[in-house]
């Protein structure tokens, strides 16, 4: 997922990441775009680092749904 989120930044934005760490692991990546700073973790790391407590209500956060190929929200 990570190589694909990195494929379609650059391809729709012409922006190519200045780190990432952990794409090809598949437990939890980071994109580091500067500005914009993507995680993408499986279910049971998320759950583990449960990363929505650090904001009051998560309502920020969506989550991408594989089955669906949608974002939910967190």
């Amino acid at each position: 997922m990570g190589e694909r989120v990195e494929e379609l930044v650059e391809k729709e934005f012409g922006i190519v990441p200045t780190r990432t760490e952990g794409v090809r692991d598949g437990r939890w990546a980071v994109i580091d775009y500067a500005d914009v700073i993507v995680h993408i973790f499986n279910d049971e790391t998320r759950l583990f680092y449960h990363l929505e407590r650090l904001w009051a209500d998560g309502g920020n956060l969506e989550k991408y749904n594989d089955k669906t190929g949608t974002f939910e929200k967190a």
